[in-house]
């Protein structure tokens, strides 16, 4: 019979506590992910009802982080990175500190944005790239917060990805003048 490590047991309660904190929200509903490839669960947007306003959530825990006047030191793998680019919903990382029981959040897609904005492309960074996670970026503050508007796709960001997006689906059907309106 196999035993179960310590990692997946940190791993675990890492995701109850978030999956926790997302349902005591009152506004968002936890899901689970079956199959785990890098996302761990779902949260949707219930308030005023459920309409299919979902965040992906990847969640790293430690038993215990020190936070520094930076922020919380948080390890971003390139390969999570890479899906969060391809992904057209919002990923959002979560980093879970087991002994204190709080989590704060990071949205990859728009620290995408600000790595390409700096000059950088993700095949040109490291295999983890660290990151501070600023110590009000709480996720309980997230849910009531910029998580929502996130989810509603309420953010500058997400005009600019959606552009993106036009643009690469113009220039894939070889539409020029589309492509040139959307460049303009």
């Amino acid at each position: 019979m196999s035993k179960r490590t310590d990692s997946q047991r940190l791993g675990s309660q890492g995701q109850s506590l978030v999956a926790h904190l997302i349902n005591s929200s009152g506004d968002w509903i936890a899901r689970a992910q079956d199959e785990d490839y890098g996302i761990d669960m779902e949260a949707e947007l219930s308030s005023p009802f459920v309409s299919g306003q979902l965040l992906k959530i990847q969640v790293k825990t430690s038993k215990s982080m020190k936070t520094t006047d930076k922020g919380i030191l948080c390890e971003v793998p390139r390969k999570l990175a890479a899906y969060a680019d391809s992904c057209r919903l919002p990923v959002i990382l979560v980093r879970v500190d087991i002994e204190k029981q709080q989590a704060w959040y990071l949205w990859l897609q728009q620290w995408l944005l600000d790595k390409r904005r700096a000059g950088f492309a993700i095949k040109e960074l490291p295999e983890q790239i660290t990151y501070h996670i600023p110590a009000g970026s709480t996720l309980a503050a997230g849910l009531a917060g910029e998580l929502r508007s996130i989810a509603q796709w309420q953010t500058r960001a997400q005009l600019v990805l959606t552009v993106n997006d036009a643009i690469r689906t113009a220039a894939s059907v070889y539409d020029f003048e589309v492509l040139n309106h959307l460049v303009a």
